[in-house]
C-alpha cells in the first residue's frame, strides 16, 4: 500500500483591522505640545478673576411661597467689575426633617451662588481676558486636529422644561435633595431634564 503525500503551502492569514491600526499615525487627544491649538486657548483662560458675589434675600420667592412653612430663598447676583454676568437663585425648608439649621441655610445660599456660576460661564466674552490677538484655537475644529471625529450633540434644556422641574421640586421635601437639583437644573440637555421629569413624577 502505497502512501500519498500531500504538500500544503503557507499562506499568511490577513489582518485584522484591530492589528492594521494597532499603530496610529497621530495619538489621539494628545496636547502636550505648548504650541498645540489647544494649548493656546488654555493660556488665553488662565490668570487672576476678580468677581463680585452679593447675596440677597430672595423676596418673590418667599412671597410666592409664603404658604411654606420654614422657606428659606437666596438671590446671587455675580459681577466682574461694573458688569453683571450671572443671577441664581436658591432655596430650602427649615422643617422636622432639618438636622442642622446653619446647614439648610448655607445649602440655600451656596445653590444660589452655583447657578450664578454656572450661567456666568457661558458669557465667556466676559470671563475670559480680552488679548490683542486672534487665537489659533478659535479658528481651528477639533475634526481638523484630530484622526477621531466628536460628536456635538448637546442641547441645552428648554426653558418650559427648566420652568416645570421647579415646580416639581416643590413637592420634594428633603431640602438637600430639592437644594441639589436644583444646582444642576440650569446645566441640564434636553435629554437630562426628561430623565429627572420622569424621576421627579415617578417619586410623586
Amino acid at each position: 500500500m502505497n502512501a500519498t503525500a500531500t504538500s500544503y503551502q503557507y499562506k499568511p492569514r490577513p489582518s485584522s483591522p484591530s492589528q492594521r491600526w494597532s499603530k496610529p499615525s497621530k495619538p489621539a487627544f494628545d496636547v502636550s505640545d505648548s504650541n498645540h491649538p489647544v494649548q493656546q486657548e488654555i493660556n488665553k483662560c488662565l490668570g487672576q478673576y476678580a468677581l463680585t458675589a452679593t447675596f440677597t434675600r430672595d423676596d418673590d420667592t418667599l412671597q410666592r411661597f409664603s404658604h411654606v412653612p420654614g422657606i428659606i430663598a437666596f438671590n446671587c447676583e455675580l459681577k466682574k467689575g461694573n458688569e453683571v454676568i450671572g443671577y441664581g437663585h436658591g432655596s430650602s425648608i427649615i422643617s422636622k426633617m432639618s438636622r442642622y439649621v446653619e446647614k439648610s441655610v448655607h445649602m440655600a445660599l451656596n445653590s444660589s451662588l452655583i447657578e450664578a456660576v454656572v450661567k456666568a460661564t457661558k458669557i465667556l466674552d466676559v470671563l475670559v481676558p480680552a488679548t490683542n490677538s486672534q487665537s489659533l484655537g478659535a479658528s481651528v475644529p477639533v475634526s481638523a486636529i484630530y484622526d477621531t471625529k466628536e460628536e456635538q450633540g448637546f442641547q441645552e434644556a428648554t426653558d418650559k422644561q427648566k420652568s416645570y422641574l421647579y415646580e416639581l421640586l416643590q413637592n420634594v421635601n428633603d431640602g438637600e435633595a430639592r437644594a441639589r437639583w436644583e444646582a444642576q437644573i440650569p446645566s441640564f440637555s434636553k435629554a437630562d431634564a426628561s430623565e429627572a421629569i420622569r424621576e421627579l413624577k415617578g417619586a410623586q
